[in-house]
Order: structure tokens, then sequence, then C-alpha cells
């Protein structure tokens, strides 16, 4: 996708310019894929393992910024191919250092309720399908309402009216697993189709492992901005899923999100201090919001125009830029400046190299501006400079049918097992 600036006639024109990810469902069809795996080894310079040619983050001198656009689907005809050069000097070491999460202490700390009261819990056996993507391995819940069970017109599915609402697959016999969170990509929706790669890379796997696997259908402050979209659909599916947590067989403390593309909105959530409200008459909202870790591929880490041109962009094009965002982009969401002592483990795949900064009106056509991967190379600069670098790995030139493969890795070493 080759997009120059002057051909933006609106901000919403580029964000449905990106259909859905090749690698994940889309609405009317799925995509498969080959599987692969990812790797890290701590202290290392360049990644290990099937992630052809990535590297990770210099937490010094990697610079990311959020793309003019917010965010968008990630297809691999929607993927541009980056020209540009990558900026090899900037490949030192981030990599996550593997811990066991029963024994983690330091970051993605829990806090607030865990777990709602018999009472108080959702009746899901209306909501018991048939039709889950994982067969008989499990059990699944469809369009399970959670927040405020809100409706809108999706634009990036033919406005397709779609609902506030979850999957949940529980495998069969599970007892006190983790779950994991699922937030898709534009022009996808939160169904799972049996023969994608994402579900062959990187769900049925996690169903295999004794992982529920929970899909979110979520608005977008971006996306969904005509609409005033809040930031908080997917912090409202966690505390849900975790008020829940005693019905589903979830363990409270062990709940990730993983995310592609318009869901690394998941990113924002899981930086953000604890959003529990302690004083609330609704035991959801009394539920943590902090998540374990997140997995997340083609991510925006920023929805901040003036961060964007600032750091990505020559100053020759940050009017144009900035006129295609929102008046009030200051608020969409900024989590590469929001990443504290406390933000949990992250781990980031792009399919490009990191571009050559600035962008230039001579080469803006050689990049991808939605799914920069320089933006997780910011992100991991913030972890670093919040004292904890070894908890953000980002890989680079990643196959697009492998970005979520590397998943299966990221989770076993998070839930410790």
């Amino acid at each position: 996708m080759q997009l120059r600036l002057a051909r933006i006639g609106s901000l919403s024109l580029l964000l449905t310019a990106c259909p859905a990810d090749a690698d994940t469902d889309s609405a009317t069809g799925s995509a498969t894929t080959d599987a692969a795996s990812s790797t890290t080894s701590s202290d290392a310079t360049t990644t290990t393992g099937d992630l052809p040619t990535s590297t990770t983050a210099d937490p010094t001198t990697g610079t990311t910024a959020e793309p003019t656009t917010g965010t968008s689907g990630d297809s691999t005809t929607a993927t541009a191919t980056t020209e540009a050069t990558a900026t090899t000097e900037a490949a030192t070491t981030t990599e996550a250092t593997t811990t066991d999460a029963t024994t983690e202490a330091t970051t993605g700390s829990v806090e607030g309720e865990l777990g709602c009261a018999p009472a108080d819990q959702f009746d899901f056996a209306s909501y018991l399908a048939d039709d889950c993507f994982c067969g008989d391995a499990c059990d699944c819940y469809r369009n399970v309402p959670y927040g405020e069970a809100a409706s809108w017109n999706e634009p990036t599915l033919d406005d397709l009216e779609i609902h506030q609402a979850v999957d949940i697959y529980v495998p069969k016999g599970m007892s006190q697993g983790p779950a994991i969170l699922w937030a898709h990509a534009n022009g996808s929706s939160k169904t799972i189709n049996p023969g994608s790669g994402l579900a062959t890379n990187a769900l049925m796997p996690a169903l295999e492992a004794g992982q529920v696997v929970v899909s979110v259908e979520f608005r977008h402050p971006v996306t969904n901005y005509d609409i005033g979209a809040p930031r908080t659909d997917l912090v409202d599916a966690v505390q849900f899923i975790r008020c829940n947590a005693p019905t589903l067989g979830v363990d409270p403390e062990r709940i990730a999100g993983m995310a592609s593309s318009r869901g690394t909105l998941m990113l924002w959530t899981a930086v953000q201090p604890e959003l529990a409200d302690p004083g609330s008459a609704d035991p959801v909202k009394r539920q943590s919001s902090r998540l374990l870790g997140v997995y997340a591929a083609q991510a925006q880490t920023s929805y901040w125009g003036q961060w964007i041109a600032d750091t990505f962009y020559d100053p020759a094009l940050h009017d144009l830029l900035l006129m295609q965002l929102p008046a009030d982009d200051v608020a969409l969401g900024h989590a590469v400046g929001d990443v504290d002592a406390d933000a949990p483990r992250v781990e980031l795949v792009y399919v490009d190299p990191l571009a050559e900064l600035p962008i230039t009106l001579q080469t803006i056509g050689m990049v991808d501006p939605v799914h920069l991967p320089n933006f997780g190379d910011e992100l991991c600069k913030a972890y670093a400079a919040a004292g904890h670098g070894e908890d953000c790995t980002v890989h680079y030139e990643v196959a697009q049918n492998a970005i979520h493969a590397g998943s299966v890795t990221f989770f076993a070493d998070l839930f410790g097992g």
C-alpha cells in the first residue's frame, strides 16, 4: 500500500484503505498460513529462532511513532513493501527474559478484586453455541454482551451493525487456566474462521495448551471517532472476564492480550495504571483492569498526531499530516508515554524493517505508515527508560503468514507452562 500524504483526503479514508489482515479472520472469509514459531534469547543483539531477520529495538536510539492514520487492517496486500533501509545500528537488545508468570513481582501486577461473587456472575447458559471454530475441543459462548452492550455501524465492515460482545472458547476439562483476549484488526470481526492462519497458528495451540480464548468486538477511538468511541472497551472486556473467572474456570491472575493492528489498542490498555473502581456499585467495575502481558502484531503504540509527526516525519510534512487527524488526537491514546515500572511484558512483531527517519515526501511511498515498525522501537525505548527494558521485545521483517505464530512461545513463557 503505497500511500502519499498528498493523496489522503481524510483520516477515515486512510483508515478504511487497508482491508483485513491476511493472517486474521474477516467477516466474509479467511486465509490460511504456514506455521512458524518465535523464540527469544535474553541479552542477545538479535532474536533467534524462526522469525526471519528479526532484530530487537535499541532502548536508546530506536525511534517509533504512530503512523499518520491511527489504525488499520493488516492485509498482505495492504502492507507496503518497505524499501527504506533498515537502521541496523539500532538493533541492540531489549529482549524479554523468559520468566515464570507465577513468580513475576515487578511488572503486570494485578490489583483490584479478582472474581465476582456467584450472584454477580453472568449467566452464560443461553449463549452456549455449537459452531465453535475449535470443534469438539472446547465449549464456546457466542455474542456475550459486556460493558454497555453498545451497538454501532462499523465503517471497516461496510457499515455492518455489530455489538459490544465477546465470543469465549473454553478448552474441554480445563480448570483454573489462563485466558487470552484477542482484539482483531480493521476489516475483521470477532468471528474466528477455522481455516485461518490465526486459528491454526495461534488460537488452536492456545486452546490445546489449556488457555481460554476470548475474541472481543470493540470500538476504537480513531476508527470509530465519529461516534465518540471511548478508549476503554478493551478495559471493560478485561474486567468482565475477570469478574466471571470463577464461572469460566479462568485463573483471574493470568489474563493476557493478543492483538493485531487496530486491536493493538490493547497495548494502551495494558500500560494504564489500575483502572478498577473499588467504590463502584457495579461488581464488574471493581475488578482489576491489569493484563499480565500482550503479544501484538503490526502495532500502533500511539495515536497522538503531534508526537507521530515530531518523531517520524520531516517537518515539511507536519502540517499536511496534522490536517488528517481528529482535533483532540492527544486524548486518543499514547501508550509510549504511559509506560511505567509496572507495565506488563510485551512482544511486538512487524512485517517490515525499521524505516529510515525522518520520513520525507520522497520516502513516504516506501513505508507502511499505518504499521511502521518504528512504533515498536519507541515502545521498547520507553520500557528501558522505565527501568525494565527486558520486558519489551520487538521483531522486524517477520513473514506475514507468521506474525501470530510467535504467540505460542510467548504465552507459554508468560503463563509459566
